[in-house]
């Protein structure tokens, strides 16, 4: 290792304290003196940054109106998919024909582009008096690779209930995804709201600080998150060499705990630890926020083509070739404990309507 003026040098590392370890690595990587005129250069260079940075501000700003222009542009097209899904919107006679013609257009288009059409037609069946899109969400979280692998049987029965998902984004780069249910056997609640607090410089996200979860009002017997396990505990007996039972032969008692099953509520109320130098819980964090980040900027943006089944886009794939490949069993790996994950935090009380 280069010393101080470039000498070679050699420090006991591992007889040291951690303090002159680190008074000695300060001192060995001190900038050496450079000759006046490339001094000069180098402070010229760190004003071209300043006057960079600057101009780096004005993109975010503009940046960040022309994203709000836009998503308010967007939300007339959310709120009506809202209605027409929720039932409290019937497309009328020549709404259908219009968007029919509009879609087999585009099908069309697709086609010849690439072959073959990429959408699936919609299954018909008899006419029904139920109005909406019944399990639209459902089976859009159920089409998306962050969230299928959580969704379990019991909570499908749960999840029918669900008749809107929205998101935004609040001052400073948090993210709030609010669920809303209609009344159901399983909780209390109606809406369902997680918060993604973030660390955040110059209008730039740098990544998750933190999640503000809901506290899910489970009804008597309908808890999805858990199961309930009943044990005996304690009534051992005294046997020749003196008291060897746990319950120093006492009768035994009946204990009930709940244990943590699969479900996709666990979404709502992630638990890892909250030790900012603990790489695997800060990797939780990071995996839960890209998966409620993939939510809100691809899934409810395109919720339809998840719901109707239209394949994504494969040119990821192409870029990659074979890199995938060798890297499957890594992936593999990733994606077993890579569902949205466990934040400890203070639980909100969800909201009610």
């Amino acid at each position: 290792m280069p010393g101080k003026g470039g000498e070679g040098f050699s420090f006991d590392f591992a007889n040291s304290k951690p303090q002159e370890v680190a008074e000695e690595v300060e001192a060995v990587y001190q900038p050496q003196p450079l000759p006046k005129q490339v001094a000069d250069r180098v402070v010229f260079l760190q004003h071209l940054q300043i006057q960079r940075e600057s101009v780096e501000e004005d993109y975010q700003k503009e940046l960040a109106a022309l994203e709000a222009k836009y998503q308010a542009l967007f939300q007339p097209f959310y709120e009506k998919r809202s209605k027409v899904i929720k039932g409290e919107l019937e497309p009328s006679t020549g709404d259908i024909t219009a968007a029919a013609s509009a879609v087999e257009q585009r099908n069309k288009q697709e086609q010849e582009e690439a072959g073959e059409s990429w959408l699936p037609a919609t299954p018909v069946t008899p006419a029904t008096q139920e109005k909406g899109i019944p399990g639209f969400w459902l089976g859009v979280l159920q089409k998306s690779n962050e969230f299928s692998t959580l969704i379990t049987e019991a909570d499908e029965a749960a999840l029918k209930y669900l008749t809107d998902i929205s998101s935004k984004e609040l001052e400073g780069g948090s993210l709030e995804l609010t669920f809303q249910f209609n009344a159901n056997p399983f909780f209390n609640n109606t809406t369902l709201v997680k918060k993604y607090n973030v660390f955040s410089q110059g209008g730039q996200i740098l990544g998750p600080q933190s999640v503000d979860p809901c506290d899910i009002q489970w009804k008597d017997g309908k808890k999805l998150t858990h199961k309930t396990v009943t044990k005996q505990v304690g009534g051992g007996g005294r046997g020749k060499r003196g008291n060897r039972g746990r319950g120093a032969g006492g009768a035994a008692k009946t204990v009930t705990t709940e244990e943590p099953v699969l479900s996709f509520f666990h979404f709502f109320n992630p638990q890892f630890e909250e030790d900012e130098e603990d790489e695997e819980a800060g990797g939780m964090l990071d995996h839960d926020y890209e998966a409620g980040l993939t939510l809100h900027e691809d899934i409810l943006p395109n919720a339809i083509l998840y719901f109707s089944g239209e394949p994504e886009e494969e040119e990821d794939f192409d870029m990659m070739g074979e890199e995938d490949d060798e890297e499957g069993e890594d992936d593999e790996d990733d994606e077993e404990g890579g569902a949205p994950a466990p934040a400890p935090g203070q639980q909100q009380e969800c909201k009610q309507q």
